[in-house]
């Protein structure tokens, strides 16, 4: 029966025929690891992207051998058929799939299984059921080195969690999580519409999460190279700007870009926003100023973050020390603030370039101060 419905699949289609004649072969042959591989390495081609064709694939020919293959990579399988279906109809086949692979022995194939359920239990809206499919996947990960958890596991585990927190509006966590997701796949190997999706929610995810002001790690990953590619290429524009703290660009950006930042961001976020990218000017102005230089005037840092009064700039400050983005002590009779210690950021090359620009001033000052030390103990030396 596996193989007649080989034979009536070739001929429904034949753009597949070579994968489906390496099928035939390696059933017959008993080559089981060859026929995974040849059936993962099938599905995510273009001419497999039919969600009947690969549900038909799945019950009359993979049924008849699933228990002599990988059980985890029997789970990879299921992921990619039953994302084709829709989230009733995945649930169903992943639900069923989830107990054999359980009972079968392979706990790490399960909690695939329960990933994948978890995400299309989201897309249904019943994120309780979710968050009790993925607990036990999350601590079973807590508990093991992360090396004796398969990535794509792990993978899943962060996918199915960032999913649950963009249902929640939990911008912070979705933000932290699905960068996380991303670190642990080709994103490359995904759809192009499945990047430009996740590009676009880490976006939207990163201005409007109330404690993230630093956009190094999403800006420098690859992702963000299909949004630019986008309809949506006015939020990259936008991150670029709130990166660099680049107030002026912005406020011509905001009034040319006002329909999609308030469909998009909510025009109630308006004044959030434009605080958080004052927050970045100043981390970016502290983080091209030498640490001996950082005692700023209220002057200064009214100028640079753009407030509308030296007035905002000390709530501006206690925002940022209440962050921890800053660390340091503010002179109210003064006016000035002088600055201990800045929150890390993700580099770019170019960042990377002004660090290395200071850490050589800094050596050249080292290397004046030491010669200053010698010639002043030589001095005492000869007064003795």
């Amino acid at each position: 029966m596996a193989l007649t419905h080989l034979d009536s699949l070739k001929a429904a289609l034949p753009s597949a025929s070579n994968d489906i004649d390496q099928f035939v072969e390696y059933f017959q042959k008993k080559y089981w690891h060859e026929l995974t591989e040849a059936l993962l390495a099938a599905v995510r081609k273009p001419e497999w992207d039919n969600a009947q064709v690969l549900l038909d694939l799945y019950t009359n020919f993979i049924t008849h051998f699933q228990l002599k293959i990988s059980l985890f990579k029997l789970g990879q399988l299921l992921q990619i058929i039953a994302g084709r279906q829709t989230s009733e109809k995945a649930i169903e086949i992943l639900s069923a799939a989830s107990a054999l692979v359980k009972t079968n022995g392979d706990i790490q194939a399960h909690y695939l299984l329960n990933c994948e359920e978890a995400y299309h239990k989201v897309q249904l809206g019943d994120v309780k059921a979710a968050k009790s499919l993925i607990e036990a996947p999350v601590t079973y990960l807590d508990k093991h080195d992360v090396h004796a958890v398969n990535i794509n596991l792990r993978a899943n585990i962060y996918r199915a969690q960032a999913a649950i927190y963009k249902s929640e509006k939990n911008y912070d966590m979705f933000y932290k999580t699905c960068l996380f997701y991303v670190a642990h796949v080709k994103t490359d190997e995904l759809p192009e519409s499945v990047q430009q999706g996740i590009a676009f929610d880490l976006g939207i995810a990163a201005l409007l999460g109330t404690s993230i002001h630093n956009f190094g790690e999403l800006i420098h990953h690859p992702i963000l190279q299909s949004l630019r590619s986008s309809s949506n290429s006015w939020l990259a524009e936008l991150l670029q700007l709130f990166n660099a703290g680049n107030l002026d660009e912005y406020n011509a950006k905001s009034t040319k870009y006002a329909n999609e930042m308030k469909a998009h961001l909510g025009e109630n976020n308006a004044p959030a926003l434009r605080h958080k990218i004052q927050l970045m000017a100043l981390l970016q102005h502290l983080f091209s100023t030498p640490v001996s230089e950082r005692n700023l005037s209220f002057d200064t840092i009214a100028h640079k973050c753009r407030t509308d009064t030296v007035k905002d700039v000390e709530p501006l400050l206690l925002r940022a020390l209440a962050l921890d983005l800053i660390r340091g002590s503010i002179d109210e009779v003064d006016r000035t603030v002088e600055i201990t210690w800045v929150a890390a950021r993700a580099l770019g090359r170019s960042e990377v370039g002004e660090l290395a620009a200071q850490m050589k001033g800094w050596c050249k000052q080292v290397h004046q101060t030491l010669i200053e030390a010698e010639q002043t103990i030589q001095q005492h030396e000869i007064e003795a």
